[in-house]
C-alpha cells in the first residue's frame, strides 16, 4: 500500500529543536554549565517527536544542538575548574 505524498511532507518545525538550538548557542556566551544540559534535553526530546511523526522537521537543528550543547558544557568545566584552580584571571 503506497503513502500519500502529503503524509510525507513536513508541515511543521519542532519548537524544541529550535529551542535546543537557541540553548546551545546561548551557552557559548554566558553559563555555558546550566544551560548546556537543557540544551541537550531539548534536543533529544525534539529528535524523540521527530521520529514519531514523520511530519514534524527540524532534525538538523536537534542534531547541530547535539554537536555544539556538549563541547560548551565540556569547555565552560574546564573553565570553572581552571578559574578555582588559579591558572585563569
Amino acid at each position: 500500500m503506497a503513502v500519500p505524498a502529503s503524509a510525507l511532507t513536513i508541515t511543521r518545525e519542532s519548537e524544541d529543536a529550535t529551542r535546543a538550538l537557541r540553548l546551545a548557542f546561548l551557552g557559548i556566551f554566558c553559563f555555558g554549565f546550566i544551560v548546556a544540559p537543557m540544551a541537550i534535553s531539548a534536543a533529544l526530546t525534539a529528535r524523540k517527536e521527530i521520529g514519531r511523526d514523520a511530519t514534524v522537521g527540524g532534525l538538523g537543528k536537534a542534531n547541530a544542538a547535539l554537536l555544539i550543547a556538549p563541547a560548551v558544557l565540556i569547555m565552560s568545566l574546564v573553565g570553572m575548574v581552571a578559574r578555582i584552580k588559579g591558572a585563569l584571571p
